[in-house]
């Protein structure tokens, strides 16, 4: 249907001065501490999320900034993990890929011996790390790697929640060598002081890849018991992984059809009693493995290893705001990406065939990428004969867009000078609006006899939450 003739009586004519103003360019967050601001993960918006597969190859990484991360130390050495980070619909998406020589899963499992008996495999063949500062065993454990050791890669992401310091020293605030080593603790993970989190991502090649998870957790202030501030967040009682032994135990509590490994796990819905029909070298899974519910699953994740060219690559979503188990409130445990103008800081570790000896990176600090719209008035008219004895003005808008994907767009509120008010109601939904693409709208106001002009300013926003030019007066 067209548009009705427009009638604008000469005596009618009206000055309608839109507001504008122009959106922040895209990546212009204020950097955090002493990170120098090209050492940021720029996430941008994206119009279709990552399909989390472990495949990079997506149309949604296709333009998202990459950035190098230095690790060293620990049995990887030295290397780099390359990262990207897109966004959408209150989900952020974290691609991380890195070289490894070997795919290391084969996480201690039992192994039948020639006599009958059964054995765990141990998850490094160095001695024990239970030895004074400057012992040469203790060095060899954390440098150099155990060929033999059944452990599992990983990668860990660190992200500050309210720990001063964090934002200098990055992962290391948290870290205290050589504490307590004569009693076996070579290295500790906790925070200065009480009440400070560090939120933990620890994505396991074994524990949590095969269910297509990254274990939520964090680190707090506790010293001197059990993992000490190393810690996770709550879950349902009953799911994730758990061992597939008993302490002091001799041979596996279960088996499946998957047995004998590989898989080194086995899926907690397919597990068996154990019966003992297994031949000596055969080996069975220590760990039963099915999804975590609750907080602590809250990082759904696709993983893939490469063996034509050597690459993990690990995609991780998580939701921007997350919530704690009761469904409702924010939790404490996790980073809230609630402020989309912020800088994030974060460090990066590599664990190759390791639980422990580490290769970690320095600081690091992500943000998101604001699309950068701006508003022009293109057209003022009286859209029929019945608007104009009404007194309802027609305004076509236009809405450009010149920075990156802005992902559902709509006009949520006007502010105008007395005594014009907005008839059209809001909000009016503009959809996606491409870089370098612009959206059309048009809004009608009531305008009564006797105003000559007015003034309004026009309030859009995007689903995932930016603002123009910034929240509505009173939101």
């Amino acid at each position: 249907m067209s548009k009705a003739p427009r009638i604008i009586p000469a005596s009618a004519g009206l000055i309608v001065a839109v507001i504008i103003l122009v959106a922040l360019l895209a990546g212009t967050s204020a950097p955090v501490g002493a990170v120098n601001p090209t050492d940021t993960l720029i996430s941008i918006p994206v119009s279709e999320a990552p399909v989390l597969d472990g495949d990079a190859g997506d149309a949604a990484w296709a333009n998202a900034p990459e950035l190098s991360i230095p690790v060293s130390g620990g049995w990887y050495g030295s290397g780099s993990v390359t990262a990207k980070s897109v966004y959408r619909d209150g989900m952020v998406y974290f691609l991380y890929q890195w070289e490894d020589e070997d795919e290391s899963v084969r996480r201690q499992p039992w192994q039948k011996q020639g006599d009958g008996s059964w054995l765990r495999v141990p998850g490094t063949q160095w001695p024990s790390p239970k030895c004074p500062v400057g012992d040469a065993s203790c060095e060899q454990y954390w440098t150099m790697k155990d060929p033999d050791a059944a452990g599992e890669d990983k990668i860990s992401v660190l992200w500050n929640i309210n720990t001063p310091g964090f934002e200098t020293a990055g992962c290391a605030i948290t870290c205290h060598w050589g504490a307590d080593r004569e009693n076996g603790a070579y290295g500790r993970k906790y925070t200065p002081n009480p009440g400070e989190l560090v939120d933990t991502w620890h994505w396991k090649g074994n524990r949590t890849a095969p269910v297509g998870q990254t274990d939520d957790q964090y680190i707090d202030s506790t010293t001197g018991s059990g993992d000490w501030g190393r810690k996770s967040d709550p879950r349902i009682t009953g799911t994730g992984y758990s061992n597939n032994y008993i302490s002091g135990g001799t041979e596996p509590l279960k088996t499946s059809p998957t047995q004998p490994a590989p898989p080194w796990w086995i899926m907690a819905d397919e597990a068996t009693d154990f019966v003992d029909t297994y031949q000596p070298g055969d080996e069975i899974a220590s760990i039963l493995v099915s999804p975590f519910e609750g907080d602590r699953g809250s990082l759904p994740t696709g993983s893939n290893y490469d063996e034509s060219t050597g690459t993990w690559t690990v995609e991780i979503a998580r939701q921007m705001i997350t919530v704690g188990n009761d469904g409702v409130t924010p939790s404490p445990y996790d980073v809230q990406f609630d402020d989309l103008g912020a800088a994030y800081p974060f460090g990066v570790a590599i664990f190759d065939n390791t639980s422990v000896a580490h290769s970690m990176s320095s600081l690091y600090q992500m943000t998101f990428a604001r699309p950068d719209m701006s508003l022009s008035k293109t057209d003022v008219y009286w859209a029929s004969y019945d608007d104009y004895t009404e007194r309802i003005l027609s305004v076509d808008y236009s809405i450009a867009n010149v920075g990156p994907q802005a992902n559902g767009v709509s006009i949520v509120g006007t502010v105008n000078t007395e005594p014009v008010t907005t008839v059209t109601g809001m909000p009016v939904s503009l959809g996606d609006i491409a870089a370098g693409g612009s959206a059309a709208a048009t809004l009608k106001y009531d305008v009564p006899n006797g105003v000559t002009s007015f003034k309004t300013t026009v309030y859009a926003e995007t689903g995932d939450g930016h603002s123009y030019p910034g929240p509505m007066p009173g939101a």
